[in-house]
């Protein structure tokens, strides 16, 4: 099954809810720049920016490393913290603006999707992101 998250930039407020537990969840902090979603915010409009689990990720192309990788079990790409030598070749190769450098670890923030269950998406009080479940064909 392939689980993404969507998002609707029309419902986005910029609150960052998403963000703030992004950051809790993965980092027990509630900082959004260490969050693996980030909202986007220019000339009023706010959009909400995610990994969208890319087909062809130009993102793991780009990695020299082989840091990115999808994980078979789940269908989830995901960044091996002790392959990534925090270069940035996945943040400078992603079309979408989705990835971008953890301040303190100076490791790229990734989506894992919270293991298939994105608690952004739960969170998100104007419905601004959904989650989407697949059957793999």
């Amino acid at each position: 099954m392939t689980v993404r998250v969507e998002t609707d930039a029309s419902k986005c407020r910029g609150c960052e809810m998403c963000a703030l537990e992004c950051a809790l969840a993965h980092v027990d902090a509630p900082i959004p720049a260490r969050a693996r979603i980030s909202v986007f915010q220019d000339l009023g409009v706010s959009t909400p920016r995610i990994c969208v689990q890319c087909e062809s990720p130009a993102c793991v192309e780009a990695c020299v490393q082989d840091a990115l990788y999808l994980d078979e079990d789940n269908g989830i790409y995901r960044v091996d913290e002790e392959k990534c030598v925090g270069c940035g070749a996945c943040v400078a190769a992603c079309p979408f603006g989705a990835i971008r450098m953890d301040p303190v670890t100076e490791k790229p923030l990734v989506c894992d999707l919270c293991g298939g269950n994105p608690r952004c998406v739960e969170v998100c009080p104007f419905d601004a992101l959904t989650c989407v479940r697949k059957e793999d064909s």
